[in-house]
């Protein structure tokens, strides 16, 4: 995300203070403007959604990273509303290009978002990649 960005956030989040809700709004004014983000201005981290195979009835059946039938993997762009879908022969080249989190989206975007406004999105990244990179 842009610094322009971070600061209109940064503002809106000033008028609509409450304490007690602080990190709830600052995901909320974060995913209002989701859409201007292009894909250029992220910091490239993605949120693992979970690894897949078709059935032949074309069911999508959810399947143990390692398992042998895994067809391929989901990952989350944090910034931006975006699903990357990935074969699973290409899930090590995709991890090793980018930076992959666990753990529930909301939660790593609330994190990435308060963390950017009080320290800056390098700290927030790396903050993240530390506790929840894989």
């Amino acid at each position: 995300m842009t610094i322009e960005l971070l600061n209109k956030i940064k503002n809106e989040l000033n008028k609509e203070i409450d304490e007690d809700s602080y990190e709830d709004t600052a995901l909320e004014v974060f995913k209002s403007h989701i859409n201007e983000i292009r894909k250029n201005d992220t910091n490239k981290l993605y949120v693992y959604m979970g690894t897949y195979m078709d059935d032949y009835n074309g069911n999508v059946i959810k399947v143990d990273r390692n398992s042998e039938y895994a067809t391929y993997s989901l990952y989350k762009d944090i910034e931006l509303n975006s699903t990357v879908s990935v074969e699973i022969h290409e899930c090590d080249y995709f991890e090793q290009r980018n930076r992959v989190l666990t753990g529930n989206l909301d939660k790593i975007r609330k994190e990435f978002i308060v963390k950017s406004l009080d320290k800056g999105q390098e700290y927030s990244c790396e903050e993240l990649i530390r506790r929840r990179g894989i």
